[in-house]
């Protein structure tokens, strides 16, 4: 993120994150609407995804999609970017609160990158 001051978190392919995220029906769908792109071309511009309930949506919610790619044996590659940054004039009490903080410097914001890997006899059957 070139942020001297900004701490992350890699959760790699085999973490628990990672399997959530894989299995959930988000990923599914931007696979889906993204495939014919994947085969043709190998490769997506950075994009975007909501998870809308459950643990990954507490967890997660709107989260950048970056670095997807198809390698040599045809495996799906993609990273998941979360920061944790609480943004201003945001309705939510709870994040209200943590912006508040964060102004007066008592926690600090962090980002997390969770690695994702499909085999593609899998990502190719969505």
């Amino acid at each position: 993120m070139n942020i001297s001051d900004s701490r992350g978190i890699v959760f790699d392919k085999d973490s628990s994150l990672s399997k959530a995220v894989q299995n959930s029906d988000e990923l599914r769908k931007f696979i889906t609407d993204n495939k014919n792109t994947l085969i043709k071309t190998g490769t997506l511009e950075n994009k975007s995804i909501s998870f809308n309930n459950g643990n990954l949506k507490n967890a997660l919610h709107n989260v950048d999609v970056i670095e997807t790619y198809i390698d040599t044996q045809g495996n799906l590659h993609t990273k998941i970017l979360d920061t944790y940054d609480y943004n201003p004039n945001e309705k939510d009490w709870k994040v209200k609160i943590a912006r508040e903080l964060q102004e007066k410097n008592k926690i600090q914001t962090y980002y997390t990158i969770t690695e994702i890997v499909l085999p593609k006899n899998v990502w190719i059957n969505y």
